[in-house]
């Protein structure tokens, strides 16, 4: 499948920009190895799923390379390897959900995108801090569904400053 429209859903389809109030809350929730991690819906602009990627050289082992989206070069990050958790063969169900991060189109390769789901505010709770974890930079608010633990992930923390510096294909991206 060369044509990736066939392959992708666009979250103004079903979100629109009248809508952004009502989406106050709302958190596409997807699998990362055995935890269930969310992005607030407002930073999600499109998932698809996994293109073919083209390895880059000299990259950090958790940036898998670029992907073309409808003639957009955009880089992908598998977030197992970003949270040091074991790598496991893609399938059927994974998927790419492309996000604006710093300014740039980027890809964040996830097990399974599961669902998007209303967590109010009273069952939100800052970040756990377990010790002083590269990983736990990630994580914005823990949120509680019912038995469900989903951890939000914060967007302006997967990527530091240095690394942003050292990786020239990371900053070009979208343009």
């Amino acid at each position: 499948m060369n044509d990736n429209r066939n392959n992708t859903m666009d979250i103004g389809d079903e979100f629109s920009e009248e809508d952004e109030d009502t989406m106050e809350g709302l958190y596409l929730t997807f699998a990362l190895d055995t935890r269930v991690c969310a992005l607030e819906v407002k930073d999600v602009i499109e998932i698809v799923k996994l293109p073919p990627i083209t390895e880059v050289p000299d990259m950090p082992d958790f940036v898998r390379g670029i992907i073309n989206l409808r003639g957009k070069v955009i880089p992908v990050m598998e977030m197992r390897r970003r949270f040091h958790a074991e790598d496991r063969p893609h399938d059927d169900r994974t998927c790419v959900v492309i996000i604006n991060l710093h300014d740039r189109l980027t890809g964040l390769i996830v097990d399974q995108v599961r669902e998007v789901i209303k967590i109010h505010e009273e069952n939100l709770d800052g970040s756990p801090r377990v010790g002083e974890t590269e990983g736990s930079r990630f994580i914005k608010q823990v949120g509680k569904i019912g038995e469900l633990v989903v951890l939000i992930l914060d967007l302006n923390q997967l990527l530091n400053a240095s690394e942003l510096e050292r990786f020239p294909v990371l900053q070009a991206a979208g343009q």
